[in-house]
């Protein structure tokens, strides 16, 4: 990030604190992939990359990643839940949501992403949008709404909660986003297209001054990602 000659270090692309969320006793996780020929790996702190950060630049995203961890990793309230008709916790809302910190957050995992030598984040390249958001991450602008606009959902259920795949590119709407999972069950939208939100999105949109809308997924069982987590599972190179 700072382009000088100082010692790399081992810098997490997603915080530590959500690899954490996911390990509930002292074995490692385990990485898997379903390319054929690959071995699953162990980990005890997540997947990290040691050629893109030194130790000064990672300190600009300390105080974000412990804002985010702080936020995302503690159980809501009864009171933030959203009740629909029947009864039934359909998402939430947190209030007094710190808009700057938990932006930037989201664009720091983008922007380490997209510069990682790690085959995990190789589908993430922000080609022109890259230098934009290293200067935004270095002058500590989160810019506006819909700037890079944050969208995130949670999947509340068990398996939903336990388990990362790799971040990719999609369309919605026609719109270009990339898609992350953070671990802990979130599921994060970050639009990277000029073009404006579609109402749909807009309405649960990261806001400045709003609460933060948190909406459910269904169930992981009845998600589009259990099938590549089956595809994962199911690799017979896997060893």
């Amino acid at each position: 990030m700072c382009l000088e000659d100082k010692k790399l270090i081992k810098a997490h692309i997603i915080p530590e604190g959500f690899y954490r969320y996911i390990k509930t006793d002292s074995r490692p996780l385990e990485i898997r992939s379903n390319i054929k020929g690959e071995h699953k790996k162990r980990s005890y702190i997540g997947i990290y990359d040691n050629t893109i950060l030194c130790g000064d630049c990672e300190k600009l995203f300390q105080r974000y990643d412990n804002y985010a961890q702080s936020l995302l990793l503690s159980d809501p309230g009864e009171e933030d839940y959203i009740i629909n008709t029947e009864g039934r916790k359909r998402g939430y809302k947190l209030e007094n949501v710190n808009y700057h910190n938990l932006k930037l957050f989201f664009l720091s995992v983008l922007w380490r992403a997209s510069v990682s030598n790690r085959k995990e984040f190789s589908k993430i390249r922000t080609g022109p949008f890259e230098k934009i958001l290293k200067k935004m991450i270095q002058e500590n602008d989160p810019g506006n709404q819909d700037k890079f606009s944050i969208t995130i959902t949670r999947f509340d259920d068990y398996l939903g909660k336990n388990f990362l795949l790799n971040p990719h590119k999609t369309r919605i709407d026609g719109l270009n986003y990339y898609i992350f999972y953070l671990g802990a069950g979130y599921k994060l939208y970050i639009k990277i297209d000029k073009r404006p939100l579609p109402k749909m999105l807009a309405a649960i949109a990261l806001k400045p001054n709003q609460p933060l809308y948190i909406p459910f997924n269904k169930n992981f069982t009845e998600s589009k990602e259990l099938n590549i987590l089956l595809d994962i599972i199911n690799n017979n190179s896997v060893g």
